[in-house]
């Protein structure tokens, strides 16, 4: 029997509405049918000014409590990006929704993931063209809401940031990505994932 209300969903959709108030999200949900798997329910799309917000749902507890630890909702996080925008474009960025899930889905799989990781991929993110030259992402707090508490428990969120295919290999090389992230913090205070966006090594 599906629950008539999903307070985690609620209160985790609410939480950002507030910080973006008049902003209707796009909702890219999927399911465990779909080519993208089922590691997240979906991703809550905010059309903002000059860069879109991705929100995923599904690591946490999105419904009535299920897991045993009383203070953390699910697995405890869910993951953020932001992607620079268009104020024409309608639609959300499909590659970094992909890769969204595609680091939910290695979570779940038995994959560690911790603030501070960096994962490197061979080709561009999301399979697409459109990422231009990122092929890797580092994973930091996100900027703007790093948690929240819900009757389930904590929620921490967490951003993919974008990097190119020598900034990946540069935080392998050094064993960190802080460097790249400080230096593209002063670019840009939230982080926005841009393909355009000069490269820094």
């Amino acid at each position: 029997m599906q629950p008539t209300t999903r307070r985690g969903l609620d209160a985790l959709t609410a939480a950002w509405a507030d910080l973006h108030p008049g902003v209707t999200p796009i909702d890219a949900r999927f399911g465990l049918s779909t080519v993208l798997g089922g590691a997240i329910d979906g991703v809550l799309a905010f059309p903002l000014e000059d860069h879109w917000l991705l929100v995923s749902y599904g690591l946490s507890e999105l419904d009535d409590k299920e897991t045993s630890v009383p203070e953390v909702s699910g697995s405890g996080f869910e993951l953020t990006a932001r992607v620079a925008r268009d104020p024409r474009t309608v639609l959300p960025p499909q590659w970094m929704i992909q890769v969204i899930n595609g680091v939910a889905r290695s979570f779940v799989g038995g994959m560690d993931l911790s603030l501070g990781d960096w994962i490197v991929g061979a080709g561009a993110l999301g399979g697409s063209d459109q990422a231009g030259p990122l092929t890797s992402v580092t994973i930091v707090a996100d900027p703007e809401l790093s948690r929240m508490d819900t009757a389930n428990g904590v929620v921490h969120f967490w951003t993919l940031v974008g990097l190119t295919g020598p900034e990946g290999l540069a935080a392998q090389e050094a064993g960190t990505a802080e460097p790249l992230v400080a230096a593209l913090r002063e670019r840009s205070p939230l982080l926005i994932t841009d393909p355009a966006r000069p490269g820094l090594v």
